[in-house]
């Protein structure tokens, strides 16, 4: 199936930006593996287990095996305990985390039709294109989400200046970004919602956060 003249205009929308020569889940599970070092940092004494899972997904991330990297990063949140947070942060924090959810499963959608298509630059998309479309603002805020809901209120007011500053970042992006606006409006007939579903949960995070 060769591309329309409207889906190529997208094609050249979408793939109009640079990346670092990295798959975009390689950049995520980077930026996870720091943001856990930190984590574990901040707890002072790691519990059992957690530095060596830590170990495992630094490796793994170095030799290119990213399930290991992320299935050991898994194991490595496993064993840090939860505290209740503040019931408005909670709760704006499982919003987000149903927004985000309802975004992946639009995207991989979007994915999924790309690859179906005997059109190269259409499979390039669905491969390296789509999740760095939010993937260097997610996994960031996932991961300082993470954090949060370990601490309680009072250590929310410490620690939140730089989860504010990522909620503040991805919303910017995701308001302005044209490759958003490309895939909200996709000509391939799947529905995609980036915009509408993710501003109002960001705008729901800064609100919680006690930001404008």
């Amino acid at each position: 199936m060769a591309a329309s003249d409207e889906q190529n205009g997208w094609i050249r929308r979408v793939l109009g930006f640079a990346l670092d020569g990295r798959a975009p889940q390689q950049v995520d599970l980077d930026a996870r593996v720091r943001a856990t070092a930190a984590r574990l940092k901040a707890l002072g004494a790691a519990p059992q287990g957690a530095t060596d899972a830590l170990r495992a997904a630094i490796t793994a991330l170095k030799t290119g095996d990213l399930a290991g990297c992320a299935k050991a990063l898994d194991t490595v949140d496993r064993t840090i305990p939860s505290r209740p947070v503040p019931s408005d942060v909670g709760d704006s924090i499982t919003a987000w985390q149903d927004a985000i959810e309802t975004v992946d499963k639009q995207i991989e959608e979007l994915g999924r039709v790309l690859r179906s298509s005997d059109d190269e630059e259409l499979q390039q998309i669905a491969e390296f294109g789509l999740n760095a479309i939010t993937g260097g603002y997610k996994t960031p805020l996932m991961a300082s989400l993470l954090e949060l809901q370990g601490k309680d209120a009072e250590s929310i007011v410490v620690i939140s200046a730089n989860t504010v500053k990522q909620v503040t970042n991805f919303r910017s992006h995701i308001e302005s970004d044209d490759r958003v606006t490309a895939c909200d409006g996709n000509p391939f007939g799947v529905t995609v919602g980036i915009r509408s579903v993710l501003v109002p949960a960001l705008a729901r995070l800064q609100a919680s956060l006690h930001v404008g």
